[in-house]
């Protein structure tokens, strides 16, 4: 106003409505909520104000939950409940083992000095995708990466690249080499051992087959020594062949996205040949055979 009151208005005086939301930073919204308001009380209603915030939103604390940790939730509480005879409370916890503080900083630690050692020669381990078993030992750049280092990372990897494109085009030569590149500490610790680290597939406990005698766990104990060479080998055919099976479904569905995309790109040559058809059906008075114009 002060403003206005030195030079001339900057808005018109007759368009009070777009006076009054710059004047006082409300939304068009508020405005005409205030001024059916007004309307209302005006006719006699009785004006009603609601609290701030009274009826605010209250975002969930966890949005989306993995495939994974839904089943590894699923049987803590089948423990708790079929094994255990209990209902897990705060109070229980806090269980003094060195899992309530895992990560792989303490899990390096027993490696090197508990598991290490006491491995034979030559053995190989299979790990599943427990965060602390998969830190990298190198980080990866990202979209947001400057693209000095970049172009670092791709010369350091021997990929082939030019420094002069853009951040988005060397960023996705890095995602297409990051897989190849990729190691992880964890690997590191056995390999200065000779020992070779095999990692589960993520998000795909089926293609476990240890994951197919997890409801004995609770015997485990017990019955552990139960399980025969060929049970074992039993559960490794059954997902050996699923995992065919999948790789075959795959194969399968590749095969018909690309004949799809075969026919998009053909597609021109059908409208061709329909336009021609069409064309001759105009061109030749025998294509309306039997059609009469109305009176």
């Amino acid at each position: 106003m002060k403003e206005e009151a030195e030079n001339s208005p900057a808005i018109p005086l007759t368009n009070f409505r777009e006076r009054a939301l710059t004047a006082t930073g409300i939304s068009l919204p508020t405005y005409n909520r205030i001024c059916n308001m007004s309307k209302e009380v005006e006719s006699g209603a009785s004006a009603s104000f609601s609290t701030p915030r009274k009826k605010r939103r209250i975002s969930r604390k966890i949005d989306t939950v993995e495939p994974g940790a839904i089943n590894a939730l699923r049987d803590l509480i089948h423990d708790f409940y079929i094994i255990e005879k209990q209902r897990p409370t705060l109070k229980g916890a806090k269980s003094g083992d060195y899992h309530d503080d895992m990560n792989h900083a303490n899990f390096s630690k027993w490696v090197e000095t508990q598991l290490n050692p006491n491995l034979p020669e030559r053995s190989g381990l299979v790990v599943d995708n427990v965060s602390y078993h998969n830190v990298k030992a190198e980080k990866s750049p990202t979209s947001g990466t400057q693209k000095d280092e970049m172009i670092n990372w791709l010369t350091q990897h021997n990929v082939d690249h030019n420094s002069k494109v853009t951040k988005p085009e060397l960023y996705k030569l890095i995602k297409d080499h990051k897989e190849q590149e990729t190691t992880y500490r964890l690997d590191t610790l056995f390999e200065q051992h000779g020992r070779k680290v095999l990692r589960l597939s993520p998000y795909h406990p089926e293609l476990n087959p240890i994951e197919k005698n997890m409801g004995n766990e609770g015997l485990a104990r017990e019955e552990f020594s139960k399980i025969t060479v060929d049970d074992w080998s039993n559960l490794c055919n059954h997902v050996n062949k699923y995992e065919n099976e999948v790789i075959e479904k795959e194969h399968i569905l590749d095969n018909f996205i690309d004949s799809l995309v075969f026919s998009v790109n053909t597609g021109s040559s059908d409208e061709d040949d329909f336009g021609s058809v069409f064309s001759d059906s105009n061109d030749s008075d025998d294509g309306l055979a039997g059609i009469e114009p109305l009176n």
